[in-house]
């Protein structure tokens, strides 16, 4: 501790002994690894209520309950659950404050600080006032006051403890946090979807949560817009997207759900969380308030991870480590390192190991890079497979950790930082149909030297041409470029039509391959993006011929090197493009109209998947790449993975920059012509 650390802490005590009267609690140190601390509560005139803490061995402890709870403010979205006008913000930023302050709490006859305290406090006093009714053991384990958190030493052993404290625990609480004016409006939308029997899901997938006949189809009564906001705001709260709660939750022989004066049914809650997921409904949610564009994950996803690894724990389903570890990527955490810490415990339970003799342990004094690339590293070795480099994020977004001063794997994994842009993450479900390499299996590369993997892969070219996805006349010239001598292999498509798949990654949401209509549709949304370009950037009627001239060069080419391209003739896009500007008597805003219709279907699928990529030329493939590629970058497969990956070359090694897509050798065209070399990422 440093020096003015220390004097602070000084100070803070100093000032909160003058005002509580109480002298500052010491913890001791524990007897054994398996040693516990355990609360009782009685009820205190000055305090409200006042603590004991008593120290028990585990296996031999008498029956408490286990709380869990989220240490800062629990609410994301207050203003869906409040009948307020203020913005998301400002109510975010009052509960933010209103929940960041330290509590005094009484334990022994002394004084506990805990930063930041009131959600405990607010919890603690309810359990305390509403005795039996709500907890039934004498004692409680609460990790805030039970772990001295200035110990590290102490929060190691007790983090790989915890998977056992909850299990022996009578029943888990589950804090939610206080209700709001409108919480219990979206509890009531909750118990009315708990109706739908769960066997209509797919039924579910066509319907919209919106239109009062879907509720008449489903069997229940119709739900309020609001009062689905309400629950949005409800299964958005903290508790169901923090990270340690993950191990809480399914370690739980009994959970107990608690939103201010509620109580909520366990089996309820993820039934309903499964069924959202599984319909689609999820993503509906995202439409019932505009904060929702810009979360982890939509609310109902949290609540299904949940129930769905709590099956898996119990037998009923089976997953891999990467799946978990997937499942419960970037979830919330005040320190980075518990994105990995927090779920050790669940990965020893899957591989039938003790967490204490697991490669990766708590250790709060290591820096994040080290520890994601020892997690990554555990995952690597437990599944024999190189899986785990579909997880990698871009590397033009990682910005929490890539700080000057510090080193990293580029084939680490930070299962903090979401998936955005996602490496094809609207693709995983075609893992199974994509498979460049063909019926080559899978294989164990060599892990054993620091920072560094080793293993074989076939390089299929370098990147040649970069281009943004977001512009489309340089990809069109890319595909004119190509047209010097035919396409890399067969695909019985024009170049057009490569080039628009390539830009999906011939996938449209659930679609793959892309269907043949979204052609027409993309190439109405690049003669609107066409006009829209040519008339923004100024320069008159002399820009607007220019662009005009580029246009109907490349147009031109494109007819000769591929008559049955799905582009319209150079006539028809100068009529279009005429029509839009109001000449000739033309209705310029019917023509946008209409070309805004036709444009409409692709424009989802572009700027969800590819807005942070880029199209490039390998060779005479055209490939899908990620937003850091850099020119002379190469494009490599290994044997088994899903896509292949963009490499970039470093002295006697190579960095992994993310995946990548190439039209027409993705189901293993290519993969009688492989060569394979062994070579090393760092």
């Amino acid at each position: 501790m440093s020096f003015w650390k220390f004097i602070k802490n000084e100070v803070v005590e100093a000032i909160d002994k003058a005002i509580t009267g109480l002298e500052p609690y010491r913890y001791g140190v524990l007897p054994t690894k398996r040693s516990i601390r355990l609360l009782s509560m009685e009820p205190d005139e000055e305090w409200t209520y006042s603590l004991s803490m008593s120290i028990f061995e585990l296996d031999k402890a008498p029956p408490f309950s286990a709380l869990s709870y989220t240490w800062d403010t629990p609410h994301q979205w207050p203003h869906l659950e409040e009948n307020c006008s203020t913005t998301a913000w400002d109510r975010f930023e009052y509960w933010e404050k209103a929940y960041s302050r330290s509590m005094s709490f009484k334990c022994n006859g002394k004084r506990i600080i805990v930063r930041p305290g009131r959600n405990l406090d607010e919890v603690l006093t309810r359990l305390c006032n509403a005795g039996e009714t709500l907890n039934k053991c004498e004692y409680l384990w609460v990790d805030a006051i039970c772990i001295d958190q200035a110990d590290l030493d102490e929060r190691k052993a007790q983090v790989l403890l915890m998977a056992d404290i909850y299990k022996r625990a009578e029943t888990v609480i589950a804090w939610l946090g206080e209700d709001l004016d409108d919480t219990a409006r979206g509890i009531q939308a909750l118990d009315k979807l708990a109706e739908i029997p769960f066997a209509k899901h797919k039924e579910m997938q066509n319907l919209s949560l919106r239109e009062p006949t879907t509720y008449k189809a489903l069997g229940v009564d119709p739900i309020k817009r609001e009062d689905m906001s309400c629950l949005a705001g409800f299964l958005g709260r903290r508790w169901f997207n923090r990270v340690w709660i993950v191990q809480e939750a399914v370690f739980a022989q009994q959970i107990l759900f608690l939103c201010g004066d509620y109580t909520i049914d366990p089996k309820t809650l993820f039934n309903v969380g499964k069924l959202l997921c599984l319909s689609g409904w999820a993503q509906q949610f995202m439409d019932t308030s505009i904060q929702f564009r810009d979360i982890r994950m939509p609310p109902p996803g949290a609540v299904a991870t949940l129930a769905l690894m709590r099956e898996e724990l119990n037998g009923e389903r089976q997953s891999s480590l990467l799946n978990i570890m997937t499942s419960t990527r970037s979830r919330q955490a005040t320190n980075p390192l518990d994105n990995a810490y927090g779920m050790l415990n669940v990965l020893a339970l899957v591989m039938g190991k003790a967490p204490a003799s697991l490669e990766v342990q708590p250790d709060y004094k290591r820096s994040v890079p080290g520890v994601m690339e020892d997690t990554t590293r555990l995952l690597i070795r437990h599944e024999g497979n190189l899986d785990v480099f579909h997880q990698v994020q871009d590397h033009s977004v990682l910005c929490s950790w890539d700080r000057p001063g510090t080193s990293f794997a580029s084939w680490t994994v930070h299962w903090g930082e979401r998936m955005e842009p996602q490496p094809f993450k609207m693709l995983s479900q075609f893992s199974t149909a994509w498979k460049p390499s063909g019926s080559m299996p899978k294989e164990i590369p060599d892990t054993h030297t620091p920072h560094q993997l080793t293993f074989r892969a076939a390089c299929i070219g370098n990147l040649q041409n970069i281009e943004d996805t977001y512009y489309l006349l340089p990809q069109v010239e890319l595909a004119v470029e190509l047209s010097g001598r035919p396409y890399g292999v067969r695909t019985k498509q024009g170049l057009s039509e490569i080039l628009w798949r390539t830009t999906l990654a011939d996938c449209a949401g659930p679609q793959h391959p892309a269907p043949a209509g979204l052609g027409d549709s993309w190439v109405a949304h690049m003669l609107d993006q066409h006009h829209t370009y040519s008339k923004g950037l100024g320069g008159g009627t002399a820009w607007r011929n220019e662009q005009d001239t580029h246009l109907q060069r490349l147009l031109d080419q494109m007819r000769v090197t591929d008559p049955e391209t799905k582009f319209p003739t150079v006539e028809h896009a100068k009529t279009v493009l005429s029509a839009m500007r109001g000449e000739r008597g033309a209705d310029p805003m019917r023509k946008w109209s209409e070309l805004q219709k036709t444009a409409a279907p692709v424009r989802p699928f572009l700027y969800a998947a590819n807005q942070c990529r880029k199209i490039a030329r390998t060779d005479n493939l055209l490939t899908l790449v990620p937003k850091s590629t850099k020119l002379y970058d190469s494009v490599w497969i290994v044997p088994g993975l899903s896509t292949p990956f963009v490499l970039r070359k470093s002295k006697d090694y190579y960095e992994l920059v993310g995946e990548a897509y190439v039209h027409g050798i993705m189901r293993g065209e290519m993969a009688k012509d492989l060569k394979f070399d062994t070579i090393t990422l760092r």
